[in-house]
């Protein structure tokens, strides 16, 4: 006897095609992040459209990221909104989001912090663009 197991969830966050949301989010992720190998995540649900991804701590320096990386990102049509815990939180409008969590390897704190969406990883940046359609997110202040 063969038994097919199934389960249905509203959420996808598998190797998918990227939504239209999603593709412009690479575009800018693309722009924003030069010539660094990213292995993005899709997620697309009832309450928002994502892409996630980590960088390691030794491909980007906090100088890199508050020079370079900060800059390419209000040229690509985000403002700084504030931070969030150890997360920097930027916004394009009210639903539309980019939280950037440093390593605690390079801001050297002991214990993880949440942000708004992300929590803190030990060695890797954390990194997330996110649509919401009907949560309550930081950029709804924006």
């Amino acid at each position: 006897m063969i038994m097919v197991v199934t389960s249905c969830t509203n959420s996808k966050s598998f190797k998918s095609k990227p939504n239209d949301v999603q593709r412009e989010f690479i575009v800018d992720a693309k722009n924003i992040f030069k010539n660094k190998e990213i292995d993005y995540i899709y997620n697309s649900s009832y309450s928002s459209d994502d892409i996630s991804f980590i960088l390691g701590d030794k491909d980007i320096t906090l100088d890199d990221f508050k020079i370079k990386i900060i800059s390419e990102i209000k040229a690509n049509g985000w403002f700084y909104l504030r931070r969030n815990g150890n997360s920097y939180v930027f916004c394009k409008d009210k639903k539309t989001q980019l939280e950037i969590s440093p390593p605690k390897s390079l801001l050297g704190n002991i214990k993880a912090q949440n942000g708004d969406i992300l929590r803190q990883l030990d060695n890797e940046w954390n990194i997330v663009f996110s649509k919401s359609k009907n949560i309550k997110r930081d950029c709804d202040e924006f």
